[in-house]
């Protein structure tokens, strides 16, 4: 479709180059007629002043009347010229402006030598000649004019009539006209006969020829104008009723003036004087050619009429007093008097019956569009929807203007476009309104269509500013044109003359408190006829009674989405308990609300992290299922700039937008073409939490309630999301306490158990030394004594691990590190375990080199190997083998102790170095523990400046290996508490 409105829009671009090239050149040859027409008018005022004023000079008898006549009969000549030259310019009709044209050029000859026609001076014979054929020329002209306009019996098809009989009536009127033509060609050779030969006698018959002929085509208009009205539109009558009142008015004045009191013996006007009025002549015809190209409110000319046959009634009253005044010679003051009184009684009713007569009879057309704009209009509730008050005016304007092509557009400040109303429909009853919106959009001069918007148009900036300073409708090609295209002079009240302008569409802007609400647009009229001053006035009184009802139905549409926006958006006050168990079941709540009631897409990114360099690292919470994104990176900063924390709109059309555009530039991931809401997330501590974005798919404006709104809703996202990370810190916080207490209670088990074991084997070999020493040798003896000095020294260790992790620190004044042999220390702990490597028939394979040494506490190196290899014999099957190895790493040397049990699961390897952590696999085995074995070898490790960790596939069978990497004695380089930890395997 789109691919269609580009050709129509091509189309239309020829079709307006066309008119260009038509206006050009056709109004250079109409200003060489009407230049030639001025110089004829030149020639005839220089001819008349000579024959007059010769006579009267000769005469001596140069008087002011004789130079009165000579003024009024050269103005009533003048207008005759200018109104014709006017037409003959504008005109569309080219053929009806030729006609008028001709009619008034003509009837200026006989008023131009009047006078000269009147002296009794030689050789004025010519004169008489032009007057005479002037005469008979402009009756012809006129009753030529009749049959073409208003109504054009040549081409007019009567559909009252047979075809049949519509072929003989086209048949008789064009042999009527021949007729005519050649009776009238025989009138001017009757004319030119007598001028040229004056001695040769003719006939009565033929002398009276000429009367004849000219009353038969008076004859012959007042029947063409009666038959006319009968069978015309609407527009044709009001045309024809302004073409007879213009000639009524004409000679009235001279009728009732001055024929009839002559007639009667009465004292006539001066016929100088009611001659003037013969001037409404040519201007009744030409506003009536003209009246509907003339881009000028009716108003005016009503107005105008009235004021002109008001002043006629009133003199005629005047007249009719003084004749009364003057009937009785012996008429005192008291007969003054009440003549005055009389005129001032009667002087109200006479322009009152002026006005009537202006309303009813020239101004008809416009008096019934009043009468129909005014109908009562029952409505069925008593306010109206938006459709329902755009759609009434449809229907005003469709019934009133007589077009079936009308589209109402209201103006939507949320997307800063006009919607059409009601919205089109499928189907035949909406076929004018897509046409006419099919033309619309191919103008791309006039608007911008809008993809996502099928049914709303957005006005191009300079044709928007023209609409809003308009005074009255304006056809398109007055929009679009640029500023060097606005006509001057009289251009600007005459639409083109070019045909092609009568289906030109018309913009009239619908007002409300001195803005711009909507805009009605109306296509080709019903009669084929061009847009003008009287439909403007009938737009204006119908936009005058209805745009009120849009404005209300506007605003209160308007009123009622942002309640229900209001209602949605508040909604999420009520969370259920499932939504608001996590940051992202609220954040998915908050987003459903606003993509339903705002059909926006949704982003929220959270603040994770502490400032960093006064930066906040912002991470996605939330982000759109579908669509572009604003930020497209996996995460973005922001500075603590106060700017950027506060809320900010975008729509694209703002000089203060695109500074807004440019504050967020680093921000946003992509030059942001759709309009967004950056609304900040602050704790209510003032702290940033978030940011919040909104991404209208649409155009969008927005407003100063919407932004309210849309903050509002912000900081109450914001509070939620403070108050769901408040209740799960503290639900993390009970649940950690509750495991903290459990883990507490295994551990008194545990260590009461584990302590046990060492202290029974003490007293155990206390014992069989206190009872059997007599019996014992002195080597038994010694190895009982050895082996409780090591049951003493595992009990020891295990008090030390109790103690060291109640402890918060740990610091490098507290450990004394030495040199110390790496095999030495991990045999001592092996032998130390002996006896329960035994019982789990297991075998210890220790493969370390003797020249290994490391930087290290010898305490502390022994808890660490003690708790690893102990966890090693606990977590492993019994007669499995443990493999304690060892390597130098650059400055480290690094101990693998490695068991063949189960495994550790990848996913809980990164607690497993926590305090009092245990897997949930082994938290109901009969193997006890603490949880704190690890944790303290972290710490230790850490502390003598190694790391610590695990390699584990969690695959039952394939084991775990735990490596530690302490500082080797032998580099150069000795260990502060400041030095730098190594790199491992994985920094736990």
């Amino acid at each position: 479709m789109l691919v269609c409105y580009e050709q129509y829009g091509r189309v239309e671009e020829i079709i307006m180059r066309a008119k260009l090239r038509y206006l050009t050149h056709g109004k250079s040859g109409r200003s060489i007629t009407i230049a030639a027409a001025f110089v004829v008018y030149v020639v005839l005022a220089i001819a008349n002043e000579k024959f007059t004023f010769s006579h009267s000079i000769s005469s001596v008898s140069l008087t002011l009347p004789t130079i009165t006549a000579l003024g009024a009969s050269t103005f009533i000549a003048l207008i005759f010229l200018l109104v014709g030259s006017l037409v003959w310019f504008y005109a569309r009709e080219r053929k009806i402006a030729l006609l008028l044209c001709a009619f008034c050029y003509i009837s200026m000859i006989p008023f131009e030598l009047e006078t000269a026609s009147l002296a009794d001076a030689s050789g004025k014979e010519w004169v008489t000649l032009l007057s005479h054929l002037s005469s008979t020329s402009v009756i012809f002209l006129l009753t030529i004019l009749l049959l073409n306009f208003p109504k054009n019996f040549f081409t007019a098809s009567h559909s009252y009539l047979h075809k049949q009989i519509q072929r003989y009536a086209h048949f008789f009127i064009r042999r009527y006209t021949a007729y005519l033509s050649f009776f009238f060609c025989l009138t001017l050779v009757y004319f030119l006969f007598v001028y040229f030969f004056p001695d040769v006698s003719l006939p009565s018959w033929i002398s009276a020829y000429a009367l004849l002929f000219d009353s038969f085509l008076l004859l012959s208009s007042i029947t063409i104008v009666i038959i006319s009205f009968q069978r015309s539109s609407s527009r044709e009558r009001a045309q024809l009723r302004f073409f007879t009142g213009g000639i009524i008015l004409a000679f009235l004045p001279l009728l009732l003036l001055t024929i009839l009191p002559e007639i009667a013996g009465l004292p006539p006007v001066n016929a100088q004087i009611t001659t003037l009025p013969v001037i409404l002549l040519p201007i009744s015809l030409g506003y009536s050619i003209l009246r509907y190209q003339l881009l000028v409110f009716d108003t005016y000319i009503r107005r105008t009429v009235k004021s002109l046959l008001g002043i006629l009634f009133l003199s005629i009253l005047v007249y009719v007093a003084i004749i009364v005044g003057n009937w009785d010679k012996t008429a005192h003051i008291f007969t003054y008097i009440v003549l005055a009184s009389v005129i001032a009684i009667l002087a109200p009713t006479f322009w009152w019956m002026a006005q009537l007569i202006t309303e009813r009879i020239l101004f008809r057309e416009s008096l019934h569009y009043r009468q129909l704009l005014n109908e009562p209009i029952k409505l069925i509730d008593e306010t109206l929807s938006l459709n329902q008050a755009a759609q009434l005016i449809t229907v005003a304007a469709i019934q009133a203007l007589e077009t079936p092509q009308v589209c109402v557009f209201t103006f939507s400040e949320e997307s800063g476009c006009y919607h059409l109303a009601p919205n089109m429909e499928e189907g035949q009853q909406d076929t004018s309104r897509r046409t006419l919106m099919q033309r619309l959009l191919s103008s791309s001069r006039l608007l911008v269509s809008i993809p996502s918007l099928p049914d709303a148009i957005e006005l191009q900036t300079a044709v928007e500013e023209r609409l809003h300073v308009a005074r009255r409708p304006l056809l398109a090609y007055e929009a679009v044109r640029s500023p060097g295209e606005t006509p001057v002079g009289l251009e600007r009240y005459f639409t083109s003359t070019s045909p092609d302008e009568r289906k030109d569409i018309l913009l009239a802007p619908i007002r409300a408190q001195g803005k711009m609400i909507g805009l009605l647009v109306l296509g080709e009229r019903g009669d084929q006829q061009s847009f003008a001053g009287p439909d403007f006035e009938i737009i204006e009184l119908l936009l005058a009674r209805f745009s009120p009802l849009l404005e209300t139905a506007r605003l209160q549409e308007r009123s009622r989405r942002y309640t229900a926006m209001l209602n949605d958006l508040y909604q999420v006050n009520t969370l259920s308990a499932d939504e608001s168990q996590t940051l992202a079941s609220v954040a998915s709540a908050y987003a459903s609300v606003a993509t339903k009631s705002l059909h926006v897409g949704v982003e929220l990114w959270i603040c994770k992290n502490e400032v960093e360099h006064e930066r906040y690292t912002l991470h996605p919470l939330l982000l759109p299922e579908s669509g572009s994104r604003l930020i497209a990176t996996p995460t973005f900063s922001l500075t603590m700039q106060q700017e950027r924390w506060n809320a900010m709109f975008f729509s694209g059309k703002d000089a203060f937008e695109h500074q807004v555009r440019a504050l967020l530039s680093s921000s946003l991931s992509t030059e942001p073409h759709s309009p967004f809401a950056w609304l900040p997330l602050k704790k209510k501590s003032g702290n940033p939490l978030g940011v919040l974005l909104l991404t209208y798919r649409r155009p969008h404006q927005f407003l100063k309630e919407e932004v309210r709104l849309l903050e509002m809703f912000a900081e109450q996202c914001a509070a939620s999301l403070e108050n769901t990370n408040i209740t799960l810190e503290l639900r993390a916080a009970y649940e950690r306490q509750k495991e903290l207490d459990l883990l507490k209670d295994q551990f008194i088990m545990t260590a009461s158990h584990e302590l046990r074991t060492p202290l029974t084997s003490v007293l155990g070999f206390l014992e069989l030394l206190t009872q059997y020493h007599d019996t014992l040798d002195t080597a038994t003896s010694a190895d009982f004594i050895e082996k409780a000095h090591r049951g003493c020294n595992e009990l020891m260790l295990m008090v030390n691990n109790i103690m060291d992790a109640n402890q918060m620190q740990f610091t490098i004044d507290r450990t004394k590190l030495e040199r110390i042999q790496l095999l030495e220390a991990v045999t001592y702990i092996v032998e130390m375990l002996d006896g329960i490597a035994k019982r789990g028939e297991r075998q210890v394979h220790v493969t370390i080199a003797e020249d290994l040494y490391v930087h290290a506490d010898t305490i502390r190196l022994h808890q660490i190997i003690l708790n690893l290899l102990g966890n090693a014999f606990k977590y492993s099957p019994a007669a499995t083998p443990i493999d304690i190895s060892a390597r130098r790493e650059d400055d480290m040397i690094c101990t693998y102790i490695r068991d063949y049990g189960p495994g550790v699961p990848v996913e809980e390897q990164t607690r497993l170095f926590e305090r009092f952590v245990r897997l949930e696999r082994d938290m109901n085995s009969p193997e006890r523990g603490t949880g704190l074995g690890l944790y303290i070898c972290k710490r230790l490790v850490h502390v003598m400046g190694g790391n610590i960790w695990i390699d584990s596939s969690g695959q039952e069978g394939e084991g775990s290996t735990f490596i530690f990497s302490l500082r080797d004695a032998d580099a150069s380089k000795p260990f502060s508490e400041n030095a730098q930890l190594p790199q491992s395997h994985s920094m736990l």
